[in-house]
């Protein structure tokens, strides 16, 4: 019913926009309110003329009381003693309130950062959220596992729920979605095996470039690697690795973190201070305190060369056959290349076969038997040998590829299949061999201009091989020849003897410095000028048995006096002090390398050992582990009372003959002064 209309039913008239039926009006009714259990008790007089109404309180204790009658009022209500508006629950939205019975003002319960869900209005006008959903608003809130991607730091791995890697989500009611996680078995020893190594890229820089390669051989199991570690040489970081199942027959490839184009994408690429070194290093997988398999290629016959990786034989796939250099090889296939360059491996894909050793049929040491001769010495010597297929095409030499033969020589008594110190020189065929003359159609025959060398004792003998050097047959003399085996007491006998002519020419100082900062000082001790034409500076590398690297010296390298070479990009300071300055491997030694000086084909000084690589430095440390002095990072000046070191088989030791001088000491070089 609107103001101002009548209510025929009571007679009812309208006073100033407000309705008052009579029939209703009642005079000084008493009414309580009860609103916390003590109420104010007021008496309300209602004026029948205007309907206006006024309040007598009356303190008392009257709780929850009323008359029958209702009473009303112009809007005054007593005020609760928790501190709820005055006014709420009257359903309007006053001040101080949030909301009132149904007005929320508006609000949601996303619009208060919920997610959705029912919003309400609590007894007191504040907005009752019991009814709203956190789950969905993107932050994680108390109570739930995660929120969308958030998983609160949690992984597989973590949760305690037997789980040890693979991929932790979160579901639709912001609990942890675990049908991704695995529960895979790290590997046991042996069980993921260390399959290529990459030491040495060409087309990259090494520090970008480098990476090895993990197997698992298993043709049914699945391993995990997270928590597993990669461990180097002593003072190298390990690689912690991550979450990495490795799948049954997978080769996965691990990396540094670079942004050059490698040539292949890495499985997982490393952060930390961890390197390959080319000339030998060593590559650990450890798993919860146990290494599953660990490759030493220090410890190999041969290292990697430029832009080659070193490859496992795929017939070698265990972690017993892969710490036997004899089962890897240089990698034949390309998988990167530049304009100048290129790299060849096979990262994440099977590995290249081996090329398996062709074993020769027969070998001989020819002619001479002995040798008694002036150290400087000049004489052929002749090698025989027979290859089905190859050597019997024709009564002549019948040469092919990745055949040949070598002369050797090496420390008396010793055996050159096993015992290093041996030096070899490549054979050619013999220009006037005629089988058919010689009695033997089906051989060939081979020669060396042999120069013998520092006076001492030898044996000699020849070898030959019918893959290239992957493998070799040892002759030694006499008819019979390799049939029976290689017998030490019939190899060639050699005596050299001294004739005092180019020996007195030796290092009187040695450089390894930093960066390229390399430079040997050769000195004249005799009394007569040396023609250096006839003088090499040689370098066996890592351990080569025979020359890696030559320098033919040049010049006139007077009585009394030194002659110094160094590596032409070395500091200014350095390349001011020599005679010769040159960019020739010879010179670019590292400590481990033996460094010889050879004159007409004489051993006249030697700095290490020949065919032994010591690790880091001379002297091998399993010879000498606490040395005084050694050959890495050091200046050396030899000691007055010092001699030669002619044999080159011998375990080397500087300590007995050089002084050490601190790194990148260039002063003393271009004389040697002995008083």
């Amino acid at each position: 019913m609107g103001a101002g209309d009548t209510d025929d039913s009571t007679g009812a008239d309208t006073t100033g926009g407000e309705t008052v039926d009579p029939t209703n009006v009642t005079t000084n009714v008493t009414t309580t309110t009860d609103t916390t259990g003590d109420t104010d008790e007021s008496t309300t007089s209602v004026d029948p003329d205007t309907g206006s109404t006024t309040d007598d309180p009356t303190e008392g204790t009257t709780s929850g009381s009323t008359t029958d009658a209702e009473s009303s009022s112009s809007g005054d209500e007593s005020s609760s003693s928790t501190g709820t508006p005055e006014t709420c629950g009257n359903g309007v939205l006053d001040m101080d309130e949030e909301c009132d019975a149904l007005d929320l003002d508006g609000a949601t319960c996303d619009s208060l950062g919920f997610a959705g869900g029912t919003l309400a209005c609590a007894a007191d006008c504040t907005y009752d959220t019991s009814g709203c959903e956190t789950c969905g608003n993107g932050v994680l809130d108390e109570g739930e596992d995660c929120e969308g991607d958030d998983l609160g730091g949690a992984t597989c791995a973590s949760i305690d729920m037997g789980f040890t890697g693979g991929a932790l989500a979160c579901d639709a009611t912001c609990g942890f979605d675990t049908s991704g996680c695995t529960s895979l078995d790290q590997p046991a020893m042996g069980q993921v095996i260390i399959s290529e190594i990459m030491p040495n890229p060409s087309v990259v820089a090494d520090g970008d470039g480098e990476w090895f390669e993990l197997h698992n051989p298993s043709e049914t199991d699945t391993y995990q690697l997270g928590g597993c570690e990669i461990a180097g040489n002593e003072g190298e970081d390990v690689i912690p690795l991550p979450d990495l199942p490795i799948p049954p027959g997978a080769y996965l490839t691990f990396a540094p973190s670079s942004m050059e184009d490698v040539g292949f994408v890495p499985d997982y690429e490393w952060e930390v201070n961890y390197f390959l070194s080319n000339g030998g290093d060593v590559v650990t997988l450890v798993c919860d305190g146990m290494t599953i398999d660990s490759v030493d290629y220090d410890a190999f016959a041969f290292s990697a060369g430029n832009g080659l990786s070193l490859n496992l034989d795929p017939g070698s796939f265990d972690a017993t056959a892969n710490d036997d250099g004899d089962n890897w090889c240089d990698a034949q296939t390309e998988y990167n290349s530049n304009d100048t360059n290129t790299d060849l491996g096979t990262p994440g894909a099977a590995n290249d076969l081996c090329p398996q050793p062709v074993v020769v049929d027969f070998c001989r040491l020819q002619f001479p038997n002995v040798i008694n001769e002036d150290a400087g010495a000049t004489l052929p010597v002749y090698g025989r040998v027979f290859e089905a297929g190859i050597t019997d095409v024709s009564a002549g030499n019948d040469p092919a590829p990745g055949f040949g033969g070598q002369l050797g020589y090496g420390p008396d008594g010793t055996d050159p299949a096993v015992d290093g110190g041996w030096t070899w020189i490549d054979a050619v065929p013999n220009p006037g061999w005629d089988g058919t003359a010689a009695g033997e159609p089906n051989n060939d025959e081979y020669q060396v201009d042999f120069t013998v060398p520092a006076p001492g004792e030898y044996d000699y003998a020849f070898r030959f091989t019918a893959d290239d050097g992957l493998s070799y047959l040892y002759c030694d003399g006499l008819d019979a020849g390799s049939s029976d085996g290689y017998q030490i007491e019939n190899a060639g006998q050699m005596t050299s003897n001294g004739t005092g002519g180019v020996f007195e020419l030796y290092f009187s100082e040695y450089v390894e410095g930093s960066g390229n900062n390399k430079a040997v000082e050769i000195y004249n001790s005799g009394a007569n000028d040396v023609d250096l034409s006839a003088c090499q500076l040689q370098q066996y590398n890592n351990g080569d048995d025979t020359v890696s690297f030559s320098l033919d010296l040049a010049g006139t390298l007077v009585a009394g006096d030194a002659f110094v070479v160094c590596r032409s990009s070395g500091d200014a300071e350095l390349q001011a002090v020599c005679d010769l300055s040159t960019g020739n491997s010879a010179v670019n030694f590292n400590g481990d390398d033996s460094v010889a000086l050879s004159c007409d084909g004489v051993l006249l000084d030697i700095m290490g050992t020949i065919g032994l690589d010591p690790g880091s430095y001379w002297p091998d440390p399993d010879i000498n582990p606490d040395p005084s002095v050694d050959t890495q990072n050091e200046t050396l000046r030899r000691n007055c009372d010092s001699v030669p070191d002619t044999d080159g088989t011998d375990n080397y030791d500087p300590g007995t003959d050089w002084t050490s001088f601190p790194q990148d000491t260039f002063d003393d070089l271009g004389q040697y002064i002995c008083d």
